[in-house]
């Protein structure tokens, strides 16, 4: 059986309607917060950020975000175990020009970093900067390894406001075509 989860940061939990497999997050969901078969949350103090709902209008995954201001920010995802996930992400602003400074990390091990410091909208989790029209048909989709069974995403502090709007993990088996093509 699959393991399919979906992370849509926002403000207003009905803001829009989630597509399957993904649930809605807030500011204020701290570790742990079990919705959707999954446990998740923010991590550690929380004092200058917050949500915002954007553009009920657009594709759902990208329609609002969570933000933090001056602080690092910790969004942590338990997983069912080790193994390989593939990972789909939106770090940004749907109504303006994005800001993702963060790492993708496995316990303290780091995984893969990204910067999104531009006038573009989104970055996604293969460094790819994306417009809010063009992230839901171009984003691509990185594949991960991990060795213990807790992601984090790390929101740094080296700007004046970090953005996370969408994150969508997917498990992979090892036998599966897209995962060997992946690994030559």
């Amino acid at each position: 059986m699959a393991w399919d989860k979906g992370f849509n940061f926002r403000q207003t939990s009905g803001f829009v309607t989630d597509p399957a497999d993904h649930t809605y997050v807030l500011y204020g969901d701290a570790y742990p917060v079990t919705r959707n078969g999954v446990t998740f949350g923010f991590t550690g103090a929380q004092a200058f950020g917050g949500d915002r709902d954007r553009n009920a209008g657009i594709d759902p995954r990208i329609a609002g975000l969570c933000l933090d201001i001056f602080e690092e920010l910790v969004f942590r995802v338990d997983l069912p175990g080790p193994g390989n996930y593939q990972i789909t992400f939106a770090g940004g602003d749907a109504s303006n020009p994005g800001r993702f400074i963060g790492d993708f990390k496995d316990g303290a091990t780091t995984l893969f970093s990204l910067n999104l410091n531009t006038e573009d909208n989104f970055i996604d989790a293969n460094g790819t900067f994306l417009s809010t029209t063009d992230w839901p048909t171009l984003n691509t989709p990185r594949l991960i390894s991990m060795e213990g069974s807790t992601l984090t995403v790390v929101l740094n502090t080296l700007d004046v406001v970090n953005e996370i709007a969408h994150l969508f993990i997917s498990q992979v088996a090892s036998g599966n075509p897209w995962y060997a093509h992946a690994q030559q």
